[in-house]
């Protein structure tokens, strides 16, 4: 996954670009798994640059695309 290297290796607007792209495709393809693994990244990204309340939401909204697709 392109937005998890760009990110281990301290790329952020690398990876928030391949995240959005991901997020796009997910939505695209109506694939949920794609949609939370992108939640997800944007919400390690936020995190990681002190945006703790984007963070939250955007963990929170993989959590809940995971669950309701049974992932």
């Amino acid at each position: 996954m392109l937005a998890e290297n760009r990110l281990t290796t301290g790329r952020y607007d690398a990876s928030i670009d391949y995240a959005n792209q991901l997020a796009v495709l997910a939505e695209t393809e109506s694939h949920a798994g794609y949609r939370a693994q992108a939640a997800g990244y944007l919400g390690i990204l936020a995190r990681r640059r002190g945006q703790l309340d984007e963070a939250l939401a955007h963990q929170q909204s993989a959590v809940r695309v995971a669950r309701e697709a049974d992932l």
